[in-house]
This record gives structure tokens, C-alpha cells and sequence, in this order.
């Protein structure tokens, strides 16, 4: 595969896995490498950045350190880069983590599902993951009829 002509701003999404197309990719300039299947939030993740990077370089005035460094990954900004498991994305996971710093409240996987519009499993996902890191304390709830509920509230500050 040759990518001659493609520009940075390109968000390659491909099947390609190889190491010579990624090389390949990165000396084109390509602003980010998506390995098919994609995930939605990955995908997001990524138009976010560059639009983001889209409005700093076309504003015409002068960039400082800070906002060139938040255009290049977190190695650039000396910062060790948070590895999250398949499933679990930085951006549905700070918004999670920041319903449960606004509010000394307790939630179940429906509550969080409906106040962020996620799905009540992906909800239970980033809500486990949560409960998993000790972020978030876990309670089952057992009642009179049907099946128990899971509470979930803030264990410490996240």
C-alpha cells in the first residue's frame, strides 16, 4: 500500500496492521491510525483532536508551547500515556468520573445511562471498570420483587 499524496490531515482508518504501512503513515504526516473494527468513542476521540488542532492553526495568531503540545500525543507533554482496556474510552470515562465529583449522590447503571445518554450496558461497563480501579464503591441492593440493583457511589474523591 503507498500513501503517497496523503496529507496530515488525514485520519487513516484501515485494516492495515503492518508495521511498514504504519511507518509509512507516520512519515506522510497522518494525523491519526485507526485499525478497523473502530470503536465509535475512538473515533470521536480523534475528530475531537482535530478539530480542535483545525481551529488553533487556522485562528492566524500565534500558538504557544502549551496548545502545540496538546497537538501532539501525551509523550510530547512528558506525561506517560494511560493504557485503558478494549471497551473503555478516556472521554465516556471522565464523564462518568465527573457526575460522580459534582454529586455525593448514588447511582445504578440506569441512572448514569440516562443522565450521560449512554446505553445502560455501557453504563454497567464503565461503571464496573470503576468499581474494579476502587474509584467507585459497589452496593447490591436486594429488594422484595425482581432482581437485585446495583448502587454504585464515590468511594474517593475521582
Amino acid at each position: 500500500m503507498t500513501l503517497q499524496g496523503f496529507s496530515g490531515g488525514i485520519i487513516f482508518v484501515t485494516a492495515a496492521s503492518d508495521s511498514e504501512t504504519v511507518s509509512e503513515a507516520i512519515r506522510y504526516g497522518v494525523f491519526d491510525y485507526l485499525i478497523k473494527p473502530v470503536a465509535y468513542e475512538r473515533l470521536e476521540q480523534s475528530l475531537a483532536r482535530y478539530s480542535h488542532r483545525h481551529q488553533v492553526l487556522q485562528d492566524g495568531t500565534k500558538v504557544n508551547q502549551r496548545q502545540i503540545d496538546e497537538m501532539y500525543n501525551t509523550y510530547a507533554r512528558g506525561e506517560q500515556k494511560v493504557t485503558l482496556p478494549l471497551g473503555i474510552d478516556q472521554m465516556t470515562l471522565d464523564k462518568i468520573q465527573t457526575l460522580f465529583s459534582n454529586n455525593a449522590d448514588e447511582y445504578t447503571a440506569e441512572n448514569v445511562a440516562q443522565a450521560l445518554g449512554l446505553s445502560r450496558t455501557t453504563a454497567r461497563r464503565y461503571l464496573e471498570f470503576c468499581a474494579a480501579n476502587q474509584a467507585l464503591q459497589a452496593e447490591i441492593i436486594y429488594g422484595k420483587v425482581g432482581r437485585p440493583q446495583r448502587i454504585y457511589r464515590s468511594k474517593k474523591p475521582l
